[in-house]
C-alpha cells in the first residue's frame, strides 16, 4: 500500500508540475522538416509541418503566452520570439516558399499571419502591451508585409495579388504604427505598395485596386 501510494505521489507531482510550467507539442509529417522550441517560464507552443523542408522556430520567455506554428507545403519558413506575459503569436502558411516572423516584446499582443500562396513575405514586430496584428496575403505571390508597432495599437492587412508591399519609407524597412494607432489595409492587384509612418493616436485607412499603385501615409503627432 505504502510503495502504491508513493507512486501515486510521485506521478501526481510530475504532473502537476508538467501542466504548470510549459507545454510543446510538434507534429512533422513529410521529408527534412526542422523545429526548435525553447521555452523559458510558463508558455504553450504548437509546431504542426506537413510536406518537406519546412521550419519552425519559437523562443518564449517570461510566462504565459501562446505560440502556433502551422505549415503545409514546402520551404516554408515560421518564427516567433515571444519575450513578455501573455503573448499570443499564430502563423499559417499553406502553400511554398513563404516567410512569417513575429516579435513580441511586452505583454498582451496579438499578433496572426496567414500566406495562402507561394513566395509570400510577412513580418510583424510588437513592442510595448497590448498590440493587434493580422497579415493575411492569398491567390499570388511575392507579396511583403513589414509592420512595427507599439503599445495598443491595431492592424488588419489584407494583399492579394502579385508584388504588393506594405513598407516603410526611405532608407527604413518597416512601416511603423505607434502607440495607440489603427491601420486597415487593401491591396488588390500588382506592384501595389504603401509606405507608413503613423505618430501616436493615428488612423489610417487605405485601399488599392489595381497594378502600380503607391500610398504614401505620413502621419504627425
Amino acid at each position: 500500500m505504502n510503495t502504491y501510494i508513493s507512486i501515486l505521489a510521485i506521478l501526481f507531482v510530475v504532473c502537476a508540475r508538467a501542466f504548470s510550467q510549459n507545454i510543446s507539442t510538434v507534429s512533422e509529417i513529410g521529408d527534412d522538416n526542422t523545429a526548435t522550441v525553447n521555452q523559458s517560464g510558463h508558455h504553450t507552443s504548437q509546431v504542426s509541418q506537413t510536406g518537406s523542408e519546412n521550419n519552425a522556430s519559437v523562443n518564449q520567455s517570461f510566462g504565459g503566452s501562446l505560440s502556433v506554428i502551422t505549415q503545409i507545403g514546402s520551404e516554408n519558413d515560421g518564427l516567433v520570439v515571444q519575450i513578455g506575459d501573455q503573448n499570443e503569436a499564430f502563423i499559417d502558411q499553406y502553400a511554398n516558399a513563404n516567410l512569417g516572423t513575429v516579435h513580441q516584446t511586452g505583454n498582451l499582443n496579438h499578433a496572426g499571419i496567414g500566406q495562402y500562396s507561394d513566395n509570400n513575405e510577412a513580418h510583424l514586430i510588437q513592442n510595448g502591451n497590448g498590440n493587434q496584428a493580422y497579415g493575411e496575403q492569398t491567390v499570388g505571390s511575392e507579396n511583403f508585409i513589414n509592420l512595427t508597432q507599439s503599445n495598443g495599437s491595431h492592424a488588419t492587412m489584407y494583399q492579394t495579388g502579385d508584388h504588393n508591399s506594405i513598407q516603410g519609407l526611405g532608407l527604413d524597412p518597416m512601416a511603423t504604427s505607434f502607440d495607440g494607432s489603427i491601420l486597415g489595409v487593401v491591396q488588390y492587384g500588382s506592384g501595389n505598395t504603401l509606405h507608413l509612418q503613423q505618430a501616436d493616436m493615428s488612423t489610417a485607412l487605405v485601399f488599392q485596386s489595381g497594378m502600380a499603385n503607391v500610398a504614401i501615409v505620413i502621419q504627425h503627432q
